[in-house]
């Protein structure tokens, strides 16, 4: 079925009370994540990691000219066709005290690290090494330990940093991955210079016993379909985050490096996690279908459909919404579903 027909359907039934859940009709995603200095944020994603920047005019969300408050880069994550939706990764300063910048006195590893990893998952090891080699020299990017196996989860690979904690993207876990389980999807080597195969953005638990009810927000409210359940060590899930296998949104419980999230002002206090997940869809009506699945699945808070503000440098029209269960799932992180002006 299409996208909006999915969406009719779900407004059906819950104008009829059943349980529904929406369709995974997503056609790409963002992860926003926020910092001190969106250009230095920016600058380390395009001058360090190589990614493509997305024109502003091209994707309706506000820069540092506009004056609006807040300064946004948007860049060009996973490649795309014609026919398939992508992934991308989007850096936000100022303007927004509903998501502060992060702060990591101890460092990206400590106590006060983001409960959030971002991957770059290749197609080959020796694609993780060409990343390693490239990287290494940059001043920066710090990385942790040479690639290694972790033949626990049947993965090649290196983590890495930003040397910049104070106005870039240095509070963040960022790794490249190459994951050789034969049930995972790998796409062919087919991305083109400044783009990855695909990417997973990862959220973490609120409790050690969390992954079933964060999982089951994804599964059961949103509707994602589940790709990968890996079982050792500390136990993660991973789901599609749209239509095509290029993005993809990974959950893990909380880790001795990754602490459980804690938001006791709620997902948009003066301590919620600095980043938000958006769910990009072809249209108005698409949205207006999330709104009602997700009022009518009793698991998420969500604010009602509106369109950006002008002011505000956004040309968006959407949604926020949330897990309610904030003491053992994912109910700190921020959900969006959006129609992004020029990436619809």
């Amino acid at each position: 079925e299409k996208p909006a027909q999915i969406m009719l359907a779900t407004l059906a039934l819950a104008a009829a009370g059943a349980a529904v859940v929406p369709a995974p009709a997503a056609s790409r995603a963002v992860t926003w994540l926020r910092c001190n200095d969106a250009a230095a944020g920016a600058a380390f994603l395009k001058e360090a990691l190589g990614l493509a920047e997305v024109p502003p005019e091209a994707a309706g969300y506000p820069t540092e000219e506009e004056g609006g408050g807040e300064a946004c880069h948007l860049f060009r994550v996973t490649w795309e066709d014609a026919a398939e939706g992508g992934g991308f990764l989007g850096v936000c300063s100022g303007g927004n005290a509903s998501a502060p910048a992060p702060q990591c006195p101890h460092g990206p590893e400590g106590g006060d690290a983001v409960p959030f990893t971002y991957t770059l998952e290749v197609d080959s090891r020796e694609a993780v090494d060409a990343w390693y080699q490239r990287l290494r020299g940059h001043p920066r990017v710090r990385p942790q330990l040479p690639p290694q196996e972790y033949p626990e989860f049947l993965v090649y690979e290196f983590t890495f940093y930003d040397t910049d904690r104070h106005g870039g993207l240095g509070c963040y876990r960022w790794e490249v991955q190459f994951l050789y389980d034969p049930q995972w999807p790998n796409l062919p080597a087919a991305a083109p210079a400044g783009t990855t195969a695909q990417a997973i953005a990862w959220v973490y638990t609120a409790s050690a016993t969390g992954l079933a009810a964060g999982a089951r927000f994804l599964t059961a409210a949103l509707g994602l379909e589940e790709v990968k359940h890996m079982h050792q060590g500390t136990e993660c899930r991973i789901f599609r985050a749209g239509q095509a296998l290029h993005s993809f949104l990974g959950v893990c419980a909380p880790s001795a490096t990754r602490p459980p999230p804690a938001c006791p002002g709620g997902p948009t206090g003066p301590h919620a996690v600095p980043i938000r997940h958006t769910f990009v869809l072809p249209s108005r009506a698409a949205v207006d279908g999330w709104y009602a699945a997700l009022a009518a699945s009793g698991d998420a808070d969500v604010t009602r459909p509106a369109a950006a503000a002008a002011v505000s440098g956004w040309r968006t029209y959407g949604l926020q919404f949330s897990s309610k269960d904030r003491g053992a799932g994912i109910g700190c992180y921020v959900f969006e579903a959006q129609v992004i002006e020029g990436l619809a």
